[in-house]
């Protein structure tokens, strides 16, 4: 019908995927806001739940609340004893006190409706690092869009965070048993409804049999499932049927895996896996191919939310899905651009924004909350502010030393174990913790030198050139640095968990359950901590 409609004007039909994928978007919307129409209240919990789908904010000091957390969400509009027409615009949350007291009392400010001023404010977690977080409030009288985000900037004084650093003699264990039986669980459900999904594509008649092929490359290279076992556990955790949260889960991975093939195209990475990157496999425009079919499938598994969750939460995650990606390729634009920039002078807070936006969201932050979203069974959207700000504190904290870790083992890890190649951050250029510590303590001549080498194109970088910069993040402690600082994180991290009482501590399988693992609640979160920092030593 639209090709019909395009030839009666005279128009060729676009080629180009990033249109359809556009009219794709829009088409997926309209339908489901046509659904809500027709039998979804406009007030039901499709409105209110999306008042956490933002991230962590926090009630300042303008005589509004009581300065304890919540997660911010949509303006509601609300009448005061005047008859003006209100509305409540998120502020700012205290992610914990300077004792470690995580707070959770809900609070919000009411404005003017009219008034669409942004809100900024600091966030301090423990003492280990504070935040300013911006939100942005949609410009029209009537717009009741989602209000998310626009800079999640994450900034930590550097001296507070070396002064809070607990000393760590010996690696912590975590339970291997729980861990190794969560994520290989994980392994076969998600990559059971992974390849059904892309077999049952397959076989519509007229599509093309060798592209399906490929995408079931990188989903089974033996990746960690540590995004969808995240969301099924805390689905679990919070009293939901673990089949339930499935195709989300899914969907989370093929997101990971169609992020892996374009981050490792704009890296120039050789190694994914333990096997090549794609692109140099099959040549770079068919793996930007690849991994643009990867996201349009993952549309796909979301949208059999519909008939396993309904309407109202199949919207709400779709909120939190669109929310991480944009945080994410946001993340990945600040990181490139300081690679071809070449910028120095950066500190851990600016390393931790990056982190923020890069991984914690769509790594720690989003499974969390959506498993939270698709578990709970309460239509009360007020049972789900404190919740939600919760694994969203416990989930950014994890997510920077997640990806604190994940830069070490790049420079100190095993490549077999590892499953890139070891010192690749330094081939790419890429500004880590680690080696901002490094430029940040050598000498001028010290650091005009390592930045010489950082702008020399990866092809060009030679061994002696990268084994420098190695032997100056010895010299000067960064390697020390970053253990402690992910350490001293995870800790915190730790903290948080406890405080989640909402979480059941274990959650059997129930009745009509048709779900093979026990361990995927509480348990694999509390053991994640660990793994996270202490995996692949």
């Amino acid at each position: 019908m639209f090709e019909l409609l395009l030839n009666w004007l005279g128009l060729s039909p676009p080629s180009n995927l990033v249109f359809w994928g556009i009219l794709l978007y829009f088409t997926v919307w309209g339908i489901l806001l046509n659904l809500m129409f027709l039998g979804v209240k406009s007030d039901s919990v499709s409105d209110k739940l999306e008042k956490s789908t933002s991230s962590i904010a926090q009630l300042g000091e303008n005589g509004c609340g009581n300065g304890k957390s919540v997660v911010p969400f949509l303006p509601t509009e609300e009448t005061d004893s005047a008859g003006e027409l209100q509305s409540c615009v998120p502020q700012t949350i205290a992610v914990s006190n300077a004792n470690g007291d995580v707070a959770s009392a809900p609070t919000r400010l009411t404005v003017p409706l009219g008034d669409r001023t942004p809100q900024t404010a600091t966030i301090a977690v423990n003492d280990v690092a504070s935040a300013t977080l911006g939100d942005r409030i949609p410009d029209g009288k009537n717009n009741r869009g989602s209000i998310l985000p626009e800079d999640a900037n994450l900034e930590a004084d550097l001296n507070i965070v070396s002064e809070a650093i607990l000393p760590t003699s010996e690696p912590t264990q975590f339970d291997k048993t729980i861990i190794n039986q969560a994520l290989e669980d994980s392994r076969i459900a998600i990559g059971a409804k992974i390849q059904e999904f892309i077999g049952r594509r397959r076989e519509i008649i007229g599509s093309y049999e060798p592209l399906y092929d490929l995408l079931l490359d990188y989903p089974f290279r033996g990746g960690k499932m540590l995004r969808p076992t995240m969301c099924i556990s805390a689905a679990r955790a919070m009293g939901g049927m673990g089949q339930v949260a499935l195709s989300t889960a899914a969907a989370l991975e093929l997101y990971h895996n169609a992020f892996l093939i374009h981050d490792d195209i704009e890296d120039g990475s050789e190694s994914r896996r333990g096997k090549g990157t794609l692109h140099h496999n099959i040549g770079i425009p068919r793996a930007i191919n690849v991994g643009d079919a990867t996201n349009v499938l993952a549309v796909g598994l979301l949208l059999e939310n519909l008939s396993a969750i309904g309407v109202t939460k199949t919207l709400n995650v779709l909120h939190e899905i669109e929310f991480m990606a944009r945080q994410s390729v946001e993340g990945q634009a600040m990181e490139l651009d300081w690679v071809a920039e070449n910028t120095q002078n950066l500190s851990d807070r600016d390393y931790f924004k990056m982190c923020v936006k890069k991984t914690c969201w769509y790594s720690f932050m989003t499974p969390c909350r959506i498993g939270l979203i698709v578990g709970n069974s309460s239509a009360n959207p007020q049972d789900l502010v404190e919740p939600l700000a919760g694994v969203t504190r416990f989930g950014m904290i994890l997510g920077i030393a997640f990806q604190i870790q994940d830069d070490l083992l790049n420079l100190v890890g095993d490549m077999k174990a590892y499953g890139k190649e070891i010192g690749g951050d330094i081939y790419e250029g890429k500004r880590t913790l680690m080696l901002n510590h490094a430029i940040a303590h050598s000498s001028p001549v010290e650091s005009r030198r390592m930045l010489e080498i950082l702008a020399t194109p990866r092809p060009e970088k030679t061994p002696e050139q990268v084994e420098f910069v190695m032997e100056k993040m010895r010299q000067y402690g960064s390697i020390e640095h970053g253990w402690a600082v992910a350490r001293s994180l995870a800790q915190k991290a730790a903290q948080i968990l406890d405080s989640l009482d909402f979480m059941e501590p274990k959650t059997p399988l129930r009745p009509g359950e048709k779900w093979q693992t026990p361990v995927h609640d509480r348990r694999f979160l509390k053991e994640l901590i660990n793994y996270v920092i202490y995996r692949n030593l």
